[in-house]
C-alpha cells in the first residue's frame, strides 16, 4: 500500500512538474550513451529513452559501440526505426574505453545541452525534463543526477548492498567533492568547449572532468528527479568495477596534488592516520559497517581497488 501511494505521489509531482516545465523554451539535448557487450541491458535503455516526456522534437540519442562482439550494435539498429530519425549508432573502434566513447558521441551531437548516461541504466521518464529544468531554474551549467539502485530480489546480497552504497552517489559526490558520474550527468556544450573533451582513461574520466569544471568556476547541482535505474552488481561484477575504479584513481589523485606517499598510504588504508581529520573520517565510515559480513565486503572491494591501483602502477 505504501508503494502504491508513493507511486500515486509521483505521478502528481510528475505531472505538476511538466506543466510548469513546458511552458519554457526548450533547449535541443543530445543524450550520448556508450555501449560495448551491453547486449543484456540496451534495451531496457532505449525503452525508458522511447518513453521520455521531454519532447521529441528536442532530443537526440546518439549511442556510440566501443567494439562490442556481441548483439549491441545489431539491436540498437533494430531500434532506431522506432525514433523516427532521433536515433543514431556511432562506432569508436580505435581507442577502447567508455570516455573515447562519449567523446565520439560529443563529436556527433547537435545539443546545447549533453546529456549522458550508461547502457545499463534505465532512465525514468522525467529523467531529460527535470535535468534540463535543473539546468535552467538553477541556472547549473553541470547537473547531477539520481542513480537508483535495483536489486535481483527482496534480500541483495553483500555485494549489491555494497555497490549501492560506494558507487555512483551522485549527490554526496556533488556535495563533498564537486564532483559527478556520467551515469546521469547533463552539461551545457559551452562547458564541453571550454574544458575539452573527457581524458581517455581506463575509469575515472568524469571525475577528473567534472572537477575541473568546477575547480574552473562551473557551478555543478544535484537534482534528484533527474533519476535513472542502475542494477546493482554481483560479486564478479563489483571485483572487476572496483579493479576498474582503482586503475582510474592514480591519475585522479595525481591531478588533485597528493604525493606518490600520500597515495601508497591512501592505497594500504592508512590515510586516515596522517591527520585528525582523515582519523574521524575513517572512524565515520567503520561505524557504517557492522555485521561480519558488511565488514568482510567492504575489505573484499578494498583489495579489489588496491589490485587495480598494482595493475596502473605495474603497466606504468
Amino acid at each position: 500500500m505504501e508503494i502504491m501511494n508513493e507511486r500515486r505521489e509521483r505521478s502528481a509531482a510528475d505531472d505538476e512538474f511538466k506543466a510548469d516545465f513546458f511552458s519554457e523554451q526548450l533547449p535541443f539535448v543530445s543524450v550520448i550513451v556508450p555501449a560495448r557487450n551491453a547486449s543484456a541491458h540496451i534495451e531496457q535503455l532505449l525503452q525508458g529513452l522511447a518513453a521520455q516526456v521531454y519532447p521529441a522534437t528536442r532530443h537526440e540519442i546518439v549511442v556510440v559501440d566501443n567494439g562490442s562482439d556481441d548483439r549491441t550494435s545489431e539491436i540498437v539498429t533494430s531500434a532506431i526505426p522506432r525514433f523516427h530519425g532521433r536515433m543514431s549508432l556511432r562506432y569508436e573502434t580505435q581507442i577502447p574505453g567508455s570516455y573515447a566513447a562519449r567523446n565520439k558521441g560529443i563529436k556527433n551531437a547537435r545539443g546545447e545541452v549533453l546529456a549522458f548516461t550508461d547502457a545499463d541504466c534505465i532512465p525514468q521518464e522525467q529523467w531529460l525534463a527535470a535535468g534540463v529544468h535543473e539546468l535552467i531554474e538553477r541556472k547549473a551549467d553541470l547537473v547531477g543526477g539520481r542513480v537508483r539502485f535495483i536489486f535481483s530480489s527482496r534480500t541483495p546480497n553483500a555485494a549489491e548492498i555494497m555497490d549501492s552504497r560506494i558507487n555512483m552517489q551522485v549527490g554526496r559526490d556533488i556535495a563533498s567533492r564537486g564532483v559527478a558520474k556520467t551515469a546521469n550527468l547533463f552539461v551545457w556544450r559551452h562547458v564541453v568547449e571550454h574544458i575539452g573533451l573527457f581524458p581517455e582513461v581506463i575509469s575515472g574520466g568524469d571525475v577528473m572532468w567534472t572537477g575541473q569544471a568546477t575547480r574552473a568556476g562551473y557551478r555543478l547541482a544535484y537534482c534528484q528527479e533527474a533519476e535513472v535505474e542502475h542494477p546493482a552488481r554481483s560479486w564478479i561484477s563489483l571485483f572487476q568495477k572496483q579493479v576498474r575504479v582503482g586503475r582510474g584513481q592514480i591519475p585522479v589523485l595525481r591531478q588533485k596534488g597528493m604525493s606518490w606517499k600520500q597515495i601508497v598510504f591512501d592505497s594500504v588504508g592508512l590515510r586516515g592516520l596522517s591527520s585528525k581529520k582523515g582519523c574521524a573520517s575513517l572512524q565515520q565510515e567503520t561505524k557504517d559497517w557492522t555485521t561480519p559480513v558488511e565488514v568482510g565486503a567492504r575489505l573484499w572491494c578494498q583489495g579489489a581497488t588496491f589490485l587495480g591501483r598494482l595493475v596502473w602502477l605495474i603497466a606504468r
